[in-house]
C-alpha cells in the first residue's frame, strides 16, 4: 500500500507483456479534485479500469510536452461510459478510451479520443503522440 494512493486495479503489465499483471494506483488527492470539479471525469474511471486490465494496444513514452514522458498509454473500447452523470451508453464507434500511466503505475489521466481505427485500437495522430507502440491484442480483426 502506498499513503496518498488508492490501489485501483490489476491490469495488463507493459513490460513483461505475457498477461502478466501489476498494481495501479490513483491518487487519492486527484479522485477528489476530479469528483469535485469534474464529476463526469470521477464516475469514467471504471472505463478507464476495463481499459487497463483488457487492452486493445499499449503505447510507450507519451510526446507532447508531458511531464510524465515515458508512461504508457493504453488503449480499449470498454462496454459503456458515462455519458452525463447517471447515464451509461456504449462508447460511439468512431472514439477510442484512453488510460495513461506512468512509471510508478499512477494512472494519471484518462478520456475518450478520435480513433482513426476504432476496430483495431488505432489512435489519431498516434505516431506523432507516442514514442512507441508496444504490444496489440491479436485476437481482434
Amino acid at each position: 500500500m502506498r499513503p496518498g494512493y488508492h490501489e485501483v486495479v490489476w491490469g495488463f503489465d507493459p513490460e513483461k507483456l505475457d498477461g502478466t499483471l501489476r498494481k495501479y494506483y490513483l491518487s487519492v488527492r486527484d479522485l477528489q479534485r476530479c469528483y469535485k470539479h469534474a464529476r463526469l471525469k470521477a464516475l469514467n474511471i471504471a472505463a478507464a479500469l476495463h481499459v487497463l486490465r483488457d487492452p486493445i494496444r499499449i503505447n510507450r513514452g507519451i510526446r507532447p510536452k508531458s511531464r510524465r514522458k515515458w508512461g504508457y498509454c493504453y488503449v480499449g473500447r470498454p462496454d459503456q461510459w458515462y455519458v452525463t452523470d447517471g447515464v451509461l451508453a456504449p462508447l460511439p464507434p468512431f472514439l477510442l478510451y484512453c488510460a495513461f500511466v506512468d512509471n510508478q503505475d499512477v494512472l494519471y489521466e484518462w478520456r475518450a479520443e478520435r480513433a482513426e481505427d476504432a476496430s483495431k485500437g488505432l489512435l489519431q495522430d498516434r505516431g506523432v503522440r507516442f514514442e512507441e507502440e508496444i504490444w496489440t491484442r491479436t485476437d481482434r480483426s
